[in-house]
């Protein structure tokens, strides 16, 4: 199997780890399938370690007696939480609109909340279920909420281009 590239064709991108890989048998039948098209034209997208799981309801038992613990691909909803006494920046994660899993990275908390406030979209997903330890759960983000961190990822990963040949290459009869 191959990994999905996202670089929107882009022969010179770099990415800091594997390209996010949703090779993973199922995946089509979830909600975050429907995503890859708009991934591939440019739609604004963040990964991110959700924090807080081990303070939170994941794996906690639910309404059917089984640990809370969601899967590849479902849809999470980004709450903000501007009355949160450690961070007015907080936006908290939430599964099935009453599970409360955790809660986006301070950093990425401080760019995404003033452009949430603002009304900037955004639609979140499962990207790897995790296991209830600490960091162990990843979201993946799309939206214009989540532009400012797009751009400085590539901006970071992407190489500068290559001279035009046309430029360099004139008198060269063929």
């Amino acid at each position: 199997m191959s990994s999905i590239d996202f670089s929107s064709g882009a022969p010179d991108y770099k990415p800091d780890r594997p390209v996010i890989d949703l090779n993973v048998p199922g995946i089509e039948t979830t909600p975050l399938w429907d995503e890859l098209i708009s991934i591939r034209i440019g739609q604004p997208w963040a990964e991110t370690a959700i924090a807080g799981l081990q303070f939170y309801d994941y794996g906690t038992p639910g309404l059917s007696g089984k640990p809370v613990s969601p899967a590849l691909g479902d849809r999470i909803v980004l709450v903000r939480a501007p009355d949160n006494q450690n961070d007015a920046n907080a936006i908290e994660v939430w599964w099935r609109n009453s599970v409360r899993l955790g809660h986006l990275p301070r950093e990425l908390a401080a760019e995404v909340a003033p452009r949430l406030d603002a009304g900037a979209p955004c639609r979140a997903y499962v990207l790897s279920p995790g296991n209830g330890e600490p960091w162990s759960a990843w979201a993946l983000i799309l939206g214009e909420a989540v532009r400012p961190a797009y751009d400085r990822h590539r901006a970071e990963h992407l190489r500068r281009p290559m001279p035009v040949s046309s430029d360099i290459d004139d008198d060269i009869p063929f």
